[in-house]
């Protein structure tokens, strides 16, 4: 299949917004059109400005493929396009939230450990005391 009409489809399936039945079969049913279109050229193959001086542009085809459809069509995916945007802003920003509680966690450490209030343990043990090391003896010792 030629590129100009890999493109000219691609930008016309992106701008459907109809349940994907109704999508596909329009959409097999323009490219079949479109390849047919070239076949009837005698400079082959077309380019893109070729497809959009006959058919228009993209947004135009699926403006008016759109104004035909029934309401019922249109709706369900829209609801569905505004839930996966809703639910990936929500990843991100939640995401982000935990980012900057993390580093203003991390922030908050290092102070209390520059004041002297936060010292964390350090062990230096041989193997053979780590063996028998009892961490309830050496903190009932300090």
């Amino acid at each position: 299949m030629n590129t100009a009409i890999e493109q000219y489809i691609r930008e016309l399936s992106d701008l459907l917004c109809c349940d994907k039945a109704t999508k596909q079969q329009f959409l097999s049913k323009f490219q079949q059109t479109l390849e047919d279109f070239e076949a009837e050229q005698e400079n082959s193959p077309i380019s893109y400005s070729d497809l959009v001086s006959e058919f228009d542009t993209p947004r135009a085809t699926a403006d008016a493929f759109l104004s035909q459809l029934d309401i019922s069509h249109v709706q369900p995916a829209m609801r569905t396009t505004n839930k996966k945007k809703l639910f990936w802003a929500s990843l991100c920003v939640i995401a982000i939230l935990f980012l900057v509680g993390l580093s203003l966690y991390r922030v908050y450490l290092n102070k209390l450990a520059d004041e002297g209030y936060f010292e964390p343990p350090v062990y230096h043990l041989t193997p053979a005391e780590a063996r028998t090391f009892d961490p309830d003896e050496y903190f009932n010792d300090k």
